[in-house]
């Protein structure tokens, strides 16, 4: 039993009055904090409406499209008054926490120590639940971030290979010995202009960046920059466990649970059992918690590593919480002690190594998430907060202090030394996300600051992130029992800021909610997911400190009686475990129920890329595989090695290029936004390959396959062949194809007069552009054409043709006309492309006998913005212009399509286009539609008249992209009396 303690603290009034008082106050402020999140909860929308203990509290939140966008909180006040209601409620606790501030602050805890293993063991069930169910179907899919993360992981497992090390070391070994070399010279007399002296030091640069290559960097500039520790134990998981989703995200849920067992034993050391399990019973199943345990980012390690570095801090730190009546459990610091030796004995064996754990712990932080980088920040401002209150602090702590540095500076030295080379990739990713803009006027920063602010404590109980990976869309970020319990925890370190847990839990908050009020995004819960324990830690506090009162009441009031401490007792252990159970509840109903099975997530955890592989890993015999999947990271991952023969560039692969015995499986993504390659792969096989659209589980199409067996490829590698006696009288008839114009036609049975018509198309491949040399030798008049232009013409002669022609990468029509009236002999044409040692066969792989599509219009590709008057790096034919454009199109880059408008009727035409940037159309010589390349223009349509006459107009469409992130552009057209529509492919030729 804890025996009172005098104090002046209102004398007049007598303590168990004031325990009396301060819990109607407490009790007050719940009733009101509670009614007050519900009430803040409804006003856009979320409906609660079932709070019986056997369905939980089930949210069903929705956007009330009547609700303002942008309404700042201030306004809030004029019409609705629970904020201010929370504030009042606020004020009660803080007001109830004062009049008890002369009870223990460390009060012992009358939990046995089997039952709280017993509890303990149950919240850490329910955190390993929450984490690990259903793991390997939700979130549904494969985020990019995730995906990029785990193949650099992939890429590190190089490193652990044989002979890696070896190479490491003696790269170091050229290094050192570069350095020597210089230091010699310089020694000699030379200085850092002698080109001696330069020419070691560039060779030392170079050897250095094949280190960089070998040696598995501690940052990289992958992903606008991220630090590499993460990637280091997806690794790991993937080496144990083989690469699947499961493994990838195995060290975030792992991280998750890690999380609650800190800050379970970061509230029993600062305040007690009770407190503990509150703390990781609410923080086990909170949704924002669990949902980034749940994917693969480096976000989640955050809040674990603040969590542990306070734990080792503080279980080393010596210290004396100052309030206003001391604590007589609490004790004082032992500046002395009857043995010396042990007291010593004890720092040496225990809290040294403390103290080296906690700043080694500290360390880590720089190879986690960006917001840590506040953490020294925050830290340093409670440590001189700390000095301030209590002088003796510094002498009590200063050898453990200069062990936390030490530790510190060991740990993250190898990351200080990468910041200090390359400070520019550190940078990046802040100014992409930050709302501060330095060459303006601070008064503009500090209103943006502001309204994020207002923003940000909006979305704990009015309206949360609206992205599906966060959170369910625009639900408050915290359930009902959290949103009114954390704000009067607040109250709470407010009122006893001197303490440890008080000041540092307000430097905390305060601290990590930065990143999200300086971001461009706010509310962006993963930006501020440091503040996750706090508001754990704060709920755990609001409601023990309630029960706290009603316990001292009844041990000061009914000294001796202690069956009324015990039931009371029983009754709030049974009143949590009631909370505890609507609130698990309710976080799985939100979450498991509400959340992760909707279209929104699946569609934004790239969910389609995993249904891709997935199907590619269920397809049956040879095959190997390609797609314009946007290069996604995905497929490389969970599909076995070597399947993909080129994801990035479908067109390059149309012809069936690859090895002759296995069959090829095109997969288009998106194919409602790329017709143009569902079209061409209809033309060049049409019905003799087998197709299907697939689906995603809510119906929509993700993708179509289209698989080309072994046979069908080889049947149209070459070109089409068709014969004609030579008068004209007869009908041409359709021959097998060749798979090369090296022939005879005696060798097929033909006799002669005759005539030979033949075509291809033919894909240059990226490379192979340039100067194409071409021989011909035949007895026959011959003549090839490319693009419509002769390039080979013979008329029967024993000497051989050779010409040069310079063509373009891409697609190109050869067609080709064999005349014979009695000669006989073969007939070969020859080519040598750039990369080639010498000639060969003019045919292979490159070559497809359907050809070119008939209609469309002519594209051409650059690599750089508005370069139409240059060489183009790429040509092809579309059918239409409904682009999304997948890589290799990386912006910068630029378009041009030219051909014919076919226009069916006379009458004035509406063109009009849907463009990400800048976009211009012209018909007939005459500007039709611009659409300007300002940021807030994207994709708007924009519109433009002409008066058409029926037939054929030359077209000529331009387009730049120099914004990047979701290229785009549609070409549309509003023919006399119908609607709009894009210009289909009948309307278009070259």
């Amino acid at each position: 039993m804890w025996t009172p303690i005098e104090t002046d603290l209102l004398p007049f009034i007598p303590r168990r009055w004031r325990l009396i008082l301060s819990i109607i106050l407490i009790g007050s402020a719940l009733v009101l904090a509670g009614y007050s999140v519900l009430a803040l909860s409804d006003l856009i929308g979320l409906c609660s409406p079932d709070f019986r203990p056997r369905q939980g509290i089930s949210l069903k939140p929705f956007l009330n499209p009547a609700f303002p966008d942008h309404l700042p909180w201030v306004e809030y006040r004029s019409s609705n008054p629970y904020y201010l209601y929370l504030l009042g409620a606020m004020l009660l606790f803080g007001a109830g926490v004062f009049l008890s501030n002369d009870m223990p602050s460390h009060r012992k805890s009358p939990i046995p120590w089997k039952a709280e293993i017993i509890l303990a063991l149950l919240v850490f069930l329910v955190a390993v639940f929450f984490r690990f169910y259903l793991s390997d179907r939700f979130p549904y899919g494969l985020h990019y971030d995730e995906s990029t993360n785990a193949m650099i992981g992939n890429d590190f497992l190089d490193e652990w290979k044989p002979g890696a090390q070896a190479r490491i070391h003696d790269i170091r070994d050229q290094i050192s010995s570069k350095d020597d070399e210089i230091q010699a010279l310089m020694n000699g007399g030379m200085t850092d202009d002698d080109p001696e002296v330069i020419r070691l030091k560039t060779e030392r640069q170079q050897i250095r960046r094949q280190l960089e290559d070998v040696q598995v960097p501690v940052f990289t500039p992958q992903g606008f920059g991220k630090a590499t520790m993460h990637m280091y134990q997806i690794a790991l998981a993937m080496k144990w466990f083989g690469s699947s989703i499961f493994s990838i995200r195995l060290p975030t849920m792992i991280a998750g649970v890690l999380g609650v067992i800190a800050l379970y034993l970061l509230l029993r050391l600062l305040c007690d059992v009770p407190a503990a399990l509150l703390g990781a019973m609410f923080l086990a199943a909170m949704r924002w918690h669990v949902n980034f345990s749940r994917v693969a980012y480096d976000a989640i390690e955050a809040p674990f590593i603040i969590t542990i570095t306070a734990f080792f801090f503080f279980l080393a730190y010596q210290h004396r919480d100052l309030t206003r009546t001391p604590d007589p459990e609490e004790g004082e610091v032992p500046l002395t002690c009857r043995w010396i030796g042990f007291y010593w004995l004890k720092w040496v064996v225990i809290t040294a190594p403390v103290w080296l754990l906690s700043g080694y712990c500290f360390g880590l932080s720089i190879y986690s998430y960006k917001p840590l980088y506040l953490f020294p920040g925050f830290l340093g401002v409670f440590l001189i907060a700390r000095f301030i209150i209590q002088r003796q602090m510094l002498r009590w702590n200063l050898i453990g202090f200069c062990l936390f540095g030490i530790a510190a500076y060991f740990c993250a030295s190898e990351m200080l030394e990468f910041r200090r080379e390359h400070p520019e990739v550190f940078s990046e990713r802040l100014n992409m996300v930050s709302i501060l803009n330095f060459s303006e006027p601070w008064k503009n920063n500090w209103g943006r600051i502001w309204d994020n602010l207002l923003v940000s404590y909006r979305m704990f109980h009015i309206r949360g992130d609206i992205n599906p990976r966060h959170n369910f869309p625009y639900a408050p970020m915290t359930h009902p029992i959290l949103g009114a319990l954390f704000p009067l925890g607040m109250a709470w370190a407010l009122v006893r800021w001197r303490t440890r847990l008080g000041l540092f839990s307000l430097g905390w908050f305060s601290a990590m909610l930065l990143p999200m009020v300086l971001s461009i995004e706010a509310p962006n819960v993963l930006r501020s997911i440091c503040i996750i324990p706090v508001i754990c830690l704060w709920s755990a506090i609001a409601l023990r400190q309630f029960g706290l009162c009603f316990l001292v009441l009844a041990e000061d009031w009914l000294p001796g009686r202690k069956w009324l401490s015990g039931t009371l007792a029983g009754i709030g252990w049974a009143f949590t475990l009631f909370l505890a159970v609507v609130f698990w509840r309710g976080e799985y109903q939100l979450f498991f129920r509400d959340q992760l099975p909707k279209p929104e997530p699946y569609l934004h955890y790239d969910a389609k890329f995993v249904d891709m592989a997935r199907f590619v890993n269920g397809q049956k015999g040879n095959f190997y595989a390609v797609s314009d999947a946007n290069g996604h990271n995905s497929l490389k991952l969970l599909n076995k090695p070597g399947i993909w023969k080129n994801h990035l560039f479908l067109q390059q692969e149309l012809p069936a290029q690859g090895d002759e015995d296995i069959d090829a499986l095109y997969i288009i993504m998106e194919p409602w936004n790329r017709p143009d390659k569902r079209r061409w792969l209809e033309w060049l096989y049409g019905p003799e390959v087998q197709g299907k659209d697939e689906k995603d589980p809510f119906g929509a199409k993700i993708f179509s396959w289209f698989r080309v067996p072994a046979d069908i490829k080889m049947k149209h590698r070459g070109f089409s062949l068709e014969v004609a006696d030579a008068s004209g009288e007869q009908e041409a008839k359709i021959l097998p194809t060749i798979p090369s114009l090296s022939f005879d036609p005696g060798d097929m049975g033909l006799s002669s007069p005759l005539v030979l018509k033949g075509k291809a198309m033919w894909v240059i491949p990226e490379g192979r552009q340039g100067i194409q040399r071409f021989r011909l030798e035949t007895p026959d008049r011959f003549t090839l054409w490319i693009d419509g232009k002769v390039v080979l013409d013979a008329t029967g002669t024993s000497e051989a043709i050779e010409v040069e022609k310079d063509l373009l990468a891409g697609a190109h029509q050869v067609e080709f006309t064999l005349v014979r009236s009695g000669a006989t002999g073969r007939t070969q044409v020859l080519y040598h492309s750039p990369g080639n040692p010498s000639f060969e066969d003019f045919g292979g792989e490159q070559f497809h006998d359907r050809g070119m599509l008939p209609d469309g219009l002519r594209m051409s590709w650059w690599f750089g913005s508005r370069r139409w008057q240059t060489r183009p790096d790429y040509v092809w034919v579309d059918p239409v212009i409904n682009y999304r454009w997948n890589p290799p199109y990386k912006f910068p880059f630029s378009f041009r399509w030219e051909g014919y408008l076919n226009c069916p009727i006379s009458g004035n035409y509406v063109i009009g286009t849907e463009a990400w940037d800048y976009a211009l159309v012209e018909i007939d010589g005459n500007k039709v539609v611009e659409s300007p390349n300002q940021r807030d223009q994207k994709n708007r349509y924009i519109t433009g008249t002409m008066e058409l006459s029926q037939g054929r107009h030359k077209i000529r469409v331009l387009y730049s992209d120099d914004i990047g992130g979701g290229e785009a552009l549609r070409l549309y057209w509003t023919v006399p009396g119908r609607g709009r529509e894009i210009i289909p492919e009948e309307a278009l030729s070259y």
